[in-house]
């Protein structure tokens, strides 16, 4: 057995580190420099996985990757445990970091380019890649006409190596049935009853799915009483009609969902808290004024000056208190459709948003559009 003043030398593959005496070594916040050395018969050539249960991935020429089941990081002369994974390199006594989860997103997933006709904010970009790589529950807010579900669509359309479907199962929240709409009903064939499950009771039980509840406060206090065990930790739709039927969400599945919050929405409800609490809340707002012009003449074609009008049109709207209701970027492309077809720049405001945002018979809002115009 060696002495525990003497180093020890951790061999990894083809490669040699020494650990010098004055290292502590702590695993779990567990000083086990003692331990490693009842073990020892000699100071040369540890093999570090059999030790302390480190597994080789990766060898290049000047790094070894070191990774599950136990990662390692030395610092301050002391052998520490961490959460991320971290490389052994000859040139340093301490261990260098490996990319974390979030360097690797940014490396696999870069935001996409505004040249391709779709904005969206670089950090909530990442931020919701890594929320659907971890299958957590998020709720997306704002405005109609912001982007909310297309967003949704486009991330998934990125991740198709991780087993997860092209699109999400979308289902709309506004329903005049719930029970029917997300339980099922009783059938009667040739004299006999069966139950007859709804799509989204045999959607929610395959894996991988991304289960996107649309216009989420569109669903009525009914709609929201039975999604809750199905959003919280019991995971499970209750379908009592069906002889007590318990119907269990794969574990891989998940769920996203989005809503037009305002006081300028007819027909919506307001979201149970309980409910909301079982989402991360990320509000989705109108692009930068840039992105934004950018946006119009990329996808419909016209020219910066005539999408930077209705650009700035729309936001003095947006920024006046007079108006409820704003225009959103949807609205703007219908405006840009008009212009790229030849209509003049004031007809396609008038087409396309004015009835959208004022009510005519609304006469100081009416006024006030036609001199923003």
């Amino acid at each position: 057995m060696i002495k525990q003043e003497e180093a020890i030398y951790i061999k990894v593959s083809d490669r040699r580190f020494e650990i010098l005496p004055n290292q502590n070594i702590i695993i779990n916040g567990k000083r086990v420099r003692k331990r490693i050395f009842k073990y020892l018969k000699s100071p040369e050539d540890i093999d570090l996985s059999s030790i302390i249960g480190v597994k080789l991935i990766e060898v290049d020429e000047d790094t070894l990757y070191i990774g599950q089941p136990i990662r390692y990081v030395i610092k301050d002369n002391h052998l520490l445990h961490n959460e991320f994974t971290y490389y052994f390199t000859q040139k340093y006594p301490e261990l260098i970091p490996a990319p974390t989860y979030y360097d690797n997103i940014l490396k696999r997933y870069p935001k996409p380019d505004i040249t391709t006709g779709f904005y969206v904010d670089e950090e909530l970009w990442y931020y919701l890649i890594r929320q659907i790589l971890r299958k957590k529950q998020v709720l997306l807010t704002g405005a109609s006409g912001t982007g909310k579900t297309e967003l949704v669509y486009h991330i998934l359309s990125q991740l198709k190596e991780h087993n997860l479907p092209k699109e999400p199962d979308t289902f709309d929240m506004a329903v005049q049935n719930p029970e029917a709409s997300f339980k099922g009903q009783i059938h009667i064939s040739n004299g006999k009853s069966f139950f007859k499950y709804s799509r989204f009771a045999k959607v929610i039980q395959k894996p991988n799915r991304c289960v996107l509840l649309d216009e989420f406060n569109r669903g009525d206090i009914a709609t929201q009483n039975i999604l809750m065990p199905v959003l919280d930790k019991r995971r499970t739709l209750y379908i009592e009609r069906a002889e007590g039927s318990e119907i269990k969400v794969h574990p891989t599945t998940f769920f996203w969902a989005t809503a037009n919050i305002g006081y300028s929405y007819s027909g919506t409800s307001q979201i149970d808290e309980a409910v909301s609490q079982r989402f991360q809340i990320i509000n989705i707002d109108y692009p930068p004024e840039d992105a934004e012009i950018k946006v119009l003449q990329v996808r419909i074609g016209i020219d910066r000056e005539q999408a930077k009008y209705l650009v700035d049109f729309a936001n003095k709207i947006r920024n006046d208190e007079v108006f409820q209701k704003k225009p959103s970027l949807r609205m703007l492309l219908e405006a840009a459709e008009l212009i790229r077809d030849g209509f003049d720049k004031i007809n396609a405001i008038k087409y396309s948003i004015m009835n959208q945002v004022i009510d005519i018979n609304d006469i100081d809002s009416l006024s006030k559009f036609n001199q923003l115009l």
